[in-house]
This record gives C-alpha cells, sequence and structure tokens, in this order.
C-alpha cells in the first residue's frame, strides 16, 4: 500500500510541470548594511544602524508557469513570497500584525506567509484580453514604482513610495486588462469581502475591502503614462504600534492608529520619458478617507504629493535622484483643519557586475513639517544603505 501511495506522489509531481509548459522559479536578494534615524522637534530620538535585508530592493522569490490552452488562450499563475521579511520592510517595519499580513523587521528573520506578494491565476485571450482572479498587485501599486526615479527603492525621500497605501496596494479580487490598441492597456478590478455577522444590526465588517479600480496605460518606445484610481471600503481595528523607528507610512503626528470604519480613495497619475542619455520621472498622487467612526471635515482626511526625478546610465554605473514634496491633512491635530508639509528627497548609485548582481549606495530624507497647531512636532527621517542585490 505504501510503495502504491509513493508511487502515487511521484507521478502527481512529475505530472506537474509536464501540464504546465514552462515554470519558472525567480526572485531577488537584497542584503547590506544601513543607518535610520528619526529626529522630533530637532531632538533625536531614535537611531538605528545593522546589517539587514531589503533596504533598497524587497527580498523574494516566486513561481511562475503558463500552459497553451490552444486557440491563442493560455493560462498561467503566479505564487510570490517575501524572503523572511514583509515587502518594503527597510531597516524596521510595524511589529504588528494587520490583516493577516505579517509585518517584519528587515535585520530579522520572520516567519513567512507563502504568497504574501501574489497568488494568482489569469486566463490570457487572444483578443489582448486577460482575466486575473486572486491576491496581487494593482496599478496603484504598479505605476507607483514604475514613475519613481528610485525604482520603487524601499528607502525614505518619496512621500508617495513612503506611504504603503501606494507602494504596497495589493487586493483579492478580479482583475480584467485589454489591449486597446498598440501601446495601450485599459484595466478594471473588483474585490469583494462579504463577511457581515448577521446577528448585529451595527457590524459593518460586509463592506472590509471591497471596491473597485480603473487604470488606463499608455506606453510605446520613450514615453509611458498612466493613471489609475480606486475606491476601496475599508475596516480596520485600532493599534497601538509604540515607540517604534518607521521608515514606511508612519510619518503621522501619533504613533497609534486609530480605528478606521470608511472609505479610501486613492488616485496615481505618473508618466517617464527616455531621452537616451537619461530617463525622466513625474508622478502624482493623492489619498482621501472618510471615517464612518468619527466627523471628519470636508478635506480633512487627505493626503498628496507629487515627485519628479532622473535616472542617468554612465555605463555600468546609474545614478538616480528624486524630489517630492506635499500636503497631509491625515498628519493635521485632530479637529483642525491645518494642512502639514511633507517633502522628501532621495539621491543614489548603483554598479551592475552582471545582468543579475548590482551594488548600490542611497542615502534619503522625508521630512513632515510642523504645522499650525500648538501640539504638532516636525518629524524627519533620514536613511543611508549600502548594500548587494542579487537576481536569479
Amino acid at each position: 500500500m505504501k510503495k502504491h501511495l509513493i508511487a502515487a506522489a511521484v507521478a502527481a509531481a512529475v505530472a506537474v510541470p509536464a501540464m504546465a509548459q514552462n515554470v519558472t522559479f525567480y526572485g531577488l536578494l537584497d542584503a547590506g548594511y544601513g543607518t535610520i534615524e528619526r529626529e522630533t522637534a530637532g531632538v533625536k530620538v531614535a537611531k538605528k544602524s545593522a546589517v539587514g535585508f531589503s533596504s533598497n530592493s524587497s527580498s523574494r522569490w516566486g513561481i511562475s508557469g503558463t500552459e497553451d490552452l490552444g486557440g491563442g488562450l493560455k493560462a498561467s499563475f503566479t505564487v510570490e513570497t517575501g524572503i523572511s521579511t514583509n515587502m518594503r520592510s527597510g531597516l524596521e517595519k510595524n511589529p504588528q500584525n494587520a490583516n493577516g499580513t505579517n509585518n517584519g523587521n528587515g535585520t530579522t528573520l520572520d516567519n513567512a506567509v507563502v504568497g504574501d506578494r501574489g497568488i494568482f491565476a489569469t486566463l490570457s485571450f487572444p483578443t489582448g484580453t486577460d482575466v486575473r482572479v486572486g491576491f496581487g498587485s494593482t496599478p496603484i501599486r504598479d505605476f507607483t514604482i514604475a514613475y519613481d526615479a528610485m525604482a520603487g527603492s524601499n528607502m525614505v525621500g518619496n512621500v508617495l513610495n513612503n506611504d504603503s497605501q501606494f507602494s504596497s496596494n495589493r487586493r483579492t479580487g478580479i482583475q480584467v486588462s485589454q489591449t486597446l490598441v498598440k501601446g495601450l492597456k485599459g484595466t478594471v478590478g473588483i474585490s469583494k469581502n462579504d463577511d457581515a455577522n448577521l446577528g448585529s444590526s451595527n457590524d459593518k465588517s460586509a463592506k472590509a475591502q471591497s471596491g473597485y479600480i480603473a487604470a488606463l496605460q499608455y506606453a510605446d518606445g520613450p514615453l509611458s503614462i498612466g493613471a489609475a484610481y480606486q475606491d476601496v471600503k475599508q475596516k480596520n481595528e485600532a493599534l497601538s504600534i509604540g515607540n517604534y523607528l518607521t521608515a514606511g507610512s508612519s510619518l503621522v503626528a501619533s504613533e497609534a492608529v486609530a480605528a478606521f470604519d470608511g472609505k479610501v480613495k486613492t488616485t496615481v497619475i505618473g508618466g517617464s520619458y527616455n531621452f537616451g542619455v537619461a530617463q525622466a520621472f513625474l508622478q502624482y498622487g493623492k489619498k482621501e478617507l472618510d471615517n464612518d467612526l468619527e466627523a471628519i471635515a470636508k478635506g480633512e482626511g487627505e493626503a498628496d504629493a507629487m515627485s519628479v526625478g532622473l535616472r542617468l546610465p554612465l555605463g555600468a554605473i546609474t545614478l538616480m535622484g528624486q524630489y517630492s514634496d506635499g500636503k497631509n491633512k491625515l498628519a493635521a491635530a485632530a479637529g483642525t483643519t491645518e494642512s502639514r508639509n511633507v517633502s522628501g528627497y532621495s539621491l543614489g548609485a548603483s554598479y551592475a557586475f552582471s545582468k543579475r548582481t548590482s551594488a548600490y549606495l542611497i542615502t534619503g530624507e522625508t521630512k513632515l513639517d510642523k504645522g499650525t497647531h500648538a501640539d504638532a512636532k516636525e518629524d524627519k527621517y533620514s536613511q543611508t544603505a549600502l548594500g548587494i542585490v542579487h537576481t536569479f
């Protein structure tokens, strides 16, 4: 009996690559040394220097495969997982577990969840239509990274890229993309999570993480432009983070994250042009929050920012730089209408030893101004990292 079971298991293992005509194992590992520090009201309140992972690029591995179904129809799958640390972990990240996602620490080996970066299946039709079902990156995230001169670096410096609402925007749902004409593609998607407790008339969890997204992108030759809009009903419990040093989206006046039950609207518009000697990047993003749990005046729950940058290839060396600036009413003192300015910059250089291996040196800073309220304080994050990236 055991021999038959072993034989069946071996046959099943052999049959998988036989059905999928093309299966690829891929990944990226970023390891190096970095320093990040935080100043509040001009006083250094935290600093960390350590050997860590993913200071620039998020370390990950993945498996993808395609199968030709005939008649121009193809099926494919992707399962992508962060290596030991959560995506966009940098040197530090919120240690709480939110929405089932492990927020790791770039200096430790944390538990990994298979598929935490993406797990989905896709049908591709000969008409240029792709239908994707599962969990994966949205156009909001894709455009935030594609139109960043620093190529979506985990470093501080880009106000949009440091905000997880933009750079870590992944959803579970159905996404349909259609090639309209050469270089022009439209995308629409929906996500739905109906898990309401029908025994409670006040329960609103049916609208948790439910919504839609629409995007349009043109990419042909040296020019690429894209725009995406997302409208999501969201429900999150309050989190008490504590005094942790964070390089991500926690550039707010308070370390606590309040409970949220409402709607989040996100918009990203960006573009790039390759002049040959250099490539220029421009992006703009805005998010609007409407929290049903508390009164928010019109415009109070908003934040927006723009970023402009340049990438200059010089043989094996590539120089990169960008500057971003915006307004953050989410970081305003409660009950006020102040709008605090947030700005940042990042500069870096990479050296390609080969097509797969490169070294980088990047530095950056993000600053949230004091604002007009008496209780508000200036927050500034500075980060520098040196590392090696190997793709496989």
